[in-house]
Formats: C-alpha cells, sequence, structure tokens
C-alpha cells in the first residue's frame, strides 16, 4: 500500500473488490492494511491535516464475480 501511495500521493480512495469466496476478516485486514494500520483520522475532523500514516483511508469495496 505505501508503494502505491507513493504513486498517488494525494488520492486518499483506493476501491478493492471481493469473491464470496474471500473471508471477512481477510477483506478488513486487507482494508485495515490499505488504509494504513496507524492511521488515526480523529484530528482530521477537527480541521487538521490528515496524518501521513494515512494512505487510502477511503476505501470502497465492490463485490466480485461468484
Amino acid at each position: 500500500a505505501s508503494e502505491l501511495k507513493a504513486l498517488f500521493p494525494e488520492d486518499p480512495v483506493v476501491n478493492i473488490s471481493a469473491e464470496n469466496a474471500i473471508g471477512y476478516g481477510t477483506l478488513v485486514e486487507s482494508m485495515d492494511a490499505l488504509r494504513g494500520r496507524d492511521c488515526s483520522l480523529k484530528s482530521a475532523l477537527y480541521g487538521e491535516t490528515v496524518p501521513q500514516e494515512c494512505l487510502f483511508w477511503n476505501v470502497v469495496v465492490e463485490s466480485g464475480t461468484v
């Protein structure tokens, strides 16, 4: 995720897709990794800059093929 962020430094959005066979835990772990494990947006809610440890903090999950 950090390598992708280096390519798209201003983009907070990432789209991922998961097939039905992918476990919920795997999906959540993937979302956490893409967001950045140490990401906290609490300060950003009060108008501060999004912390650098927040990679793709807007993760969109799309349905995959069955």
